[in-house]
């Protein structure tokens, strides 16, 4: 009978201990299905800030796991200069994938300059952004309702929480577009570098323990996040924290 006790204990435990074994690394490889990311950005504050931003895309490139950036400048997924700029942001929002869970990420930058510069890197860019990103009501045509296009929409990004201010330590929040509501302006908030790992976290939509997450290397550690560290510190802080002030809807 002790025998018997022993065995029944043995397989108990190998079946507890490989449950435990199995949902560790259910959470290790906690990215179930690479996304989109979205990245909405002024690139005519300072060509400082361009540069972490260029480099801060190269680290979630690298480590966020994701398939598309949507980004300006961006190689390979960036503007194609055979088309215009609204045709190209246009298509990047009717991806299928970044319909279904891509993420959006306004880039916040340093205090804009007095004089603003006199021709700009990419013209009207934040205009199409915002333009395409609103969800416009369709005027019905002799009666005939629209089938509106499906893309992605702020409202969208905003009621499913697939959206991040991406903050820096200089950046000043008014550069952000004045269509993201003010609170959401203030709930979604993510200081970089700090917070570098919620911010890819809050992209897979992954829980907060999931150990994968847990477990990466931090800035410092790698070789883009040193360049980061460095470019963003090359930047002077922003002193004063100054947000736009508007009647919320």
């Amino acid at each position: 009978l002790a025998i018997i006790l022993v065995l029944l204990g043995v397989v108990i435990f190998s079946g507890v201990f490989f449950t435990m074994y199995n949902r560790f690394k259910e959470d290790e490889n906690f990215v179930k299905e690479v996304t989109n990311v979205v990245i909405v950005a002024d690139f005519d504050i300072s060509e400082l800030h361009n540069n972490v931003m260029d480099l801060f895309v190269k680290y979630l490139r690298t480590y966020a796991a994701v398939d598309k950036i949507v980004y300006a400048p961006d190689p390979k997924d960036g503007i194609n200069y055979m088309i215009n700029l609204q045709t190209w942001w246009g298509e990047a929002l009717r991806d299928p994938k970044t319909i279904k869970d891509g993420f959006v990420i306004f880039m916040a930058g340093p205090t804009r300059p007095k004089v603003p510069p006199r021709r700009s890197k990419y013209p009207n860019l934040i205009n199409f952004q915002m333009m395409e990103l609103d969800e416009r009501i369709e005027t019905p045509v002799n009666g005939e309702p629209i089938v509106p296009l499906q893309k992605l929409t702020l409202n969208t990004v905003i009621n499913q929480g697939r959206l991040a201010i991406v903050k820096f330590p200089y950046s000043d929040l008014s550069t952000v577009p004045p269509e993201v509501p003010q609170k959401v302006l203030f709930n979604s908030v993510i200081s970089i570098p700090q917070e570098m790992k919620e911010l890819i976290r809050q992209i897979q939509r992954a829980e907060q323990l999931t150990v994968a997450v847990n477990l990466q290397k931090n800035l410092a550690e790698t070789e883009i996040g040193r360049e980061l560290l460095e470019a963003i510190n090359r930047i002077p802080k922003h002193r004063k924290l100054q947000v736009r002030w508007r009647t919320l809807g």
